[in-house]
């Protein structure tokens, strides 16, 4: 009767529920919850291939960091790595009103230089799955990544809570290595695919080397799997043989749950738990799919929280391009900039200093007021897609397809579905906005690392006279001050975007 009665109440939180409306109110839980990761060196062979690889309290990916509805967490980040900088973002926490601790380089802080340290701290006013990663270069995809799992009411019953499932890509030189073939050459094909961190790799000698991910699940029983693709690049389809899935949530916004048999983040093994415990190769047959790198369609991702997106305003129009420069290096263009920022000079240290006579390759749109709306309307020429992240905001998708967008396309504001990452389709367009309620320097940016690093971003800084009061100078120059001194002693130079 009691696992009955849990089951009966998942759409419950304390004296909220899945329609309460997490943009106004929060639960009041007086929690501070604490923790300490340690950035480190190692050498790991997740497929069987041993490399180089960074790594988070020994491990890669990091610990998991876990939290309820309306907590307060704070992040104490030690940087143990052996000669690289970092900081540490929290991809799609709002970061509401508290946007210095948002962890991007050459926005909100400096980087961090080996043997400092930086305390991060903010509350989670949303709900739902979502990692940390560094945005230092491409640091996330040498390892340094972990999950977050905020508590709170879900829009559908289960009976197990089985975590985060990671899907990467992986390869067996290190990112930094394979950058320069990305800048001169286009994006490398890496080599392999990884579920939460292991895989098997056949070798030269025709040796099978590595293990293969199994979960044990008990037949009869619902599992909340938590899927994350912290991949550079690749999209993964995720399905499991003779199941259907039942989708409940995107990113932080919980939706309608709506019935698919496969879903575009990966693939894996699972396998129901026998008397003897044995483990057995699947002999299943994999679903008919159609291949496509498209999200779910909009019809299909219904916010529980109805909100319109009316009286939309404001419009940043960006047509993006892939050039290559005078020096032969591919850069991507959002509009007619390529994004160039420096680590020495974040955003917030220039507003600190009231020097906001931004650079054209700082691509600052300003904007002001409360309340009122920003949409950014994306259009690419090339046929690659590509995932666009905003921070700071759930935006809502007003318009998402292939071919070109005029002003005779539709654009749906009643309840569109709202994220903080959708792709922009290959030969076409993404429209979205966002309200300026969250005063901030906020970063819009592919999340292919190749992209990002090669200039495919820009930033928007939000009610600038409110965001002046929320900076901690002091911190922020000595912060600035550390960096200063490492770059200065090693001859750091900035061969990257910044962010």
């Amino acid at each position: 009767m009691a696992a009955q009665a849990l089951l009966l109440t998942r759409d419950q939180w304390c004296d909220f529920d899945i329609r309460s409306d997490y943009y106004t109110e929060v639960p009041d839980t007086g929690v501070l919850r604490e923790y300490w990761l340690v950035l480190g060196n190692t050498t790991a062979a997740p497929d069987g291939i041993p490399r180089n690889v960074l790594t988070v309290n020994g491990t890669s990916p990091g610990p998991t960091l876990h939290a309820d509805w309306g907590d307060w967490v704070r992040i104490h980040v030690f940087n143990g790595l052996e000669n690289n900088d970092t900081g540490i973002h929290w991809h799609g926490v709002r970061q509401n009103h508290t946007n210095p601790q948002d962890g991007t380089n050459s926005i909100t802080q400096c980087p961090v230089p080996p043997g400092g340290s930086v305390t991060y701290e903010w509350r989670a006013t949303q709900y739902g799955t979502t990692y940390y990663h560094s945005h230092f270069a491409l640091q996330t995809w040498e390892g340094i990544y972990g999950g977050i799992v905020i508590n709170g009411p879900a829009s559908a019953n289960y009976d197990v809570d089985a975590g985060i499932l990671y899907l990467s890509d992986w390869s067996h030189r290190t990112s930094d290595a394979l950058y320069s073939t990305a800048e001169t050459d286009g994006e490398p094909t890496l080599a392999t695919g990884l579920m939460n961190a292991t895989n098997i790799w056949l070798t030269e000698n025709n040796q099978t080397v590595g293990s293969r991910f199994y979960m044990n699940v008990t037949s009869g029983q619902s599992y909340r799997l938590r899927l994350l693709n912290g991949g550079m690049s690749n999209p993964f389809r995720f399905m499991i043989d003779d199941h259907t899935l039942t989708v409940i949530s995107t990113d932080f916004v919980a939706i309608e749950p709506f019935n698919t048999t496969s879903l575009l983040i990966g693939v894996g093994i699972f396998h129901y738990e026998t008397p003897n415990g044995k483990l057995e190769t699947p002999t299943t047959t994999a679903f008919n799919y159609t291949d496509s790198c498209e999200d779910e369609s909009m019809s299909k991702l219904v916010p529980m929280v109805a909100i319109d997106a009316a009286g939309v305003g404001f419009t940043s129009h960006n047509e993006v391009q892939v050039i290559k420069n005078t020096a032969g290096l591919y850069k991507w263009y959002m509009g007619p900039t390529t994004f160039m920022a420096e680590w020495d000079n974040p955003t917030l240290l220039q507003i600190e200093n009231g020097n906001t006579s931004w650079t054209n390759a700082s691509h600052v749109v300003q904007v002001e007021g409360n309340g009122k709306w920003v949409v950014i309307d994306i259009e690419m020429s090339i046929n690659v897609p590509h995932p666009i992240h905003l921070h700071g905001h759930d935006f809502f998708i007003l318009a998402q397809d292939k071919g070109s967008y005029t002003s005779n396309t539709t654009l749906n504001t009643v309840n569109p579905p709202r994220r903080d990452t959708a792709i922009l389709p290959a030969l076409g367009y993404l429209v979205i906005a966002f309200k300026t309620d969250n005063p901030g320097a906020w970063l819009l940016h592919c999340h292919i690392g190749w992209h990002q690093s090669e200039g495919f971003a820009m930033q928007f800084v939000e009610s600038i006279d409110q965001l002046k009061s929320m900076i901690d100078g002091e911190s922020l120059e000595q912060n600035c001050a550390a960096w200063d001194r490492y770059a200065a002693r090693e001859d750091i130079v900035e061969d990257d975007s910044g962010i």
